[in-house]
């Protein structure tokens, strides 16, 4: 059986800022008329990247919109790369071998037009539990030919001659500096069953406005939109400490 480990915000280190970082683009057409589910490619491709990559760091913000690059009008869903440049290149692979959908290396957005969806760290992938919230499930370890455990340094990936090409070097010549991934908490995340476990999720010692100001800003939301409230419907004021917030709410 699989087990999840969890994390809050505040324990990850998500790349954000409001400059335009490289896009994948996908058409949402494409992929209904094969029947392929975006979420379940991505994930797919981020964890196993992510398992052969553990020391990269990269923040995928989902937007759509419509679109013409396709040379004709339609939906089309980005994946906003903010981090590590091979990242995307693992998303580009993917999607490049599925038959009859179509996808290109596309325009530079703003992580703050989108939604964080997907994180990698950790050699793990992590995606959204609820407002505060991430979880990771355990994947299975790379095995090499031999049969032991594979573990792919980042400057040196197995995988990077198999996803090189023309069209993402002339994509690559676009990028400016490499991004920084700044800093964050890395304490562990809280264990137990699932309800406790979104409980536990904010670190108790942790202030309110902390905790308001990570959400706003993971989720492009305009500044003072959150208010974190008791079981009467008031806000707590920003000093205040999560655990005086998580103890009004076990006590009401």
């Amino acid at each position: 059986m699989q087990g999840i480990q969890k994390k809050s915000i505040i324990e990850l280190k998500f790349v954000k800022g409001r400059e335009a970082k490289p896009t994948l683009e996908v058409q949402a057409e494409s992929l209904d008329a094969q029947g392929i589910n975006l979420g379940v490619v991505v994930s797919k491709s981020l964890a196993e990247f992510a398992k052969t990559h553990p020391k990269c760091v990269a923040t995928v913000y989902s937007y759509g919109t419509m679109s013409v690059n396709f040379f004709e009008q339609g939906w089309s869903e980005f994946l906003i790369v903010a981090g590590d440049i091979k990242a995307l290149k693992a998303l580009g692979a993917a999607f490049s071998q599925l038959i009859n959908v179509k996808s290109r290396y596309s325009d530079y957005i703003s992580p703050y037009e989108g939604q964080a969806t997907y994180h990698v760290e950790d050699g793990r992938l992590w995606q959204v539990e609820d407002a505060v919230t991430w979880f990771s499930v355990d994947q299975e370890p790379v095995k090499d030919v031999a049969g032991t455990d594979a573990v792919v340094d980042d400057d040196f990936g197995k995988d990077e001659d198999e996803i090189d090409g023309p069209l993402f070097d002339d994509f690559l010549a676009t990028l400016g500096e490499s991004e920084s991934n700044g800093d964050a908490d890395n304490s562990p995340s809280s264990n137990g069953n699932r309800r406790r476990a979104r409980m536990n999720a904010a670190r108790s010692d942790a202030s309110v406005a902390k905790i308001r100001q990570t959400i706003e800003n993971l989720f492009g939301l305009p500044e003072g939109s959150v208010a974190l409230c008791g079981p009467d419907g008031r806000a707590l004021r920003g000093d205040a400490l999560i655990k005086t917030l998580r103890r009004r709410w076990e006590e009401n």
